[in-house]
């Protein structure tokens, strides 16, 4: 349910962006007024900042909220943790049994470190990673925003209503009740202390994953890579120039034969006149 509210998020996002194809206040190719043709130079370019960076605040909302945060993918076989000596568990747990805040009062750093199972040179060490980890999420999904830009065309606004009102939103109901069905279903595991307080809410940190959550995670996984690995393959294949003609473009026209683009192909009306008329008068001259 949290992988499909995560792309309900992320067209919505799109839109909220105002970025294609949900780009109708601005439309760039069709407005003849506004701010892209009123302003230029430092003025125009406050504007197109102001977007990206809009962009950059929504893909760093969808990493906090969906995509792990500042965390590694690959968990606790990360390198970089093993190298350092840290286990998301262990400092998990810390967090919630407030062992760090009480280290944090007592030591500084140094009792962060500690109560978190690494030492002061690995915890600065692990917060570099971890923004690395942010922000390379986040500009992936800048990234695809502006790829999405280049690829789908404009849409309509009654489009983008029904889109929103009778797709989306019934959509992410749907996907709230299902979340809340998932955990009264689904077994969370041991209880775990938070604070003075006793909790299920947090069983999945220190017991077994559950075997239809480990099932599900598993087949979003194979999904996922092959959505990757197919994206990687056809701009390989594109960029070698074996999916397309050209070594470094796709096809200028999906019927070359019937409507062929180019520098070389004249699309005017009085190329063709002249050669009617030259056909004209050349029969004119043999009868």
């Amino acid at each position: 349910f949290i992988f499909v509210s995560f792309l309900i998020y992320f067209i919505a996002s799109l839109a909220s962006s105002k970025r294609a194809p949900f780009d109708l206040p601005e439309s760039e190719s069709e407005l003849v007024a506004g701010y892209h043709t009123e302003y230029s130079g430092l003025r125009f370019s406050f504007f197109f900042f102001a977007e990206y960076a809009g962009m950059f605040v929504i893909g760093a909302i969808q990493v906090a909220l969906f995509l792990g945060g500042w965390c590694s993918p690959l968990g606790a076989i990360d390198p970089v943790y093993m190298l350092i000596g840290y286990d998301p568990v262990v400092a998990g747990m810390a967090y919630f049994n407030g062992s760090i805040e009480a280290g944090a009062q007592a030591a500084g750093l140094t009792g962060i470190a500690d109560n978190m199972g690494v030492s002061a040179i690995g915890l600065i060490i692990l917060n570099l990673y971890s923004v690395f980890w942010f922000v390379a999420k986040t500009m992936t999904i800048v990234w695809v925003f502006m790829w999405l830009r280049w690829t789908l065309p404009r849409i309509r606004i009654d489009q983008v209503l029904y889109c929103c009102v009778k797709v989306l939103l019934p959509f992410i109901l749907v996907m709230l009740a299902g979340a809340a069905a998932w955990i009264w279903l689904v077994p969370q595991g041991e209880a775990v202390m938070v604070g003075d307080q006793l909790t299920h809410r947090l069983g999945h940190l220190v017991s077994k994953t559950p075997g239809a959550q480990l099932t599900t995670q598993c087949v979003l996984a194979v999904i996922g890579t092959g959505f990757v690995l197919s994206f990687v393959i056809t701009m390989a294949l594109g960029w070698m120039g074996i999916l397309f003609k050209d070594s470094k473009q796709p096809r200028k026209s999906l019927f070359e034969d019937v409507m062929p683009v180019g520098r070389e192909i004249a699309f005017t009306a009085g190329s063709a006149v002249q050669d009617t008329k030259a056909e004209q008068k050349s029969e004119s001259q043999q009868a």
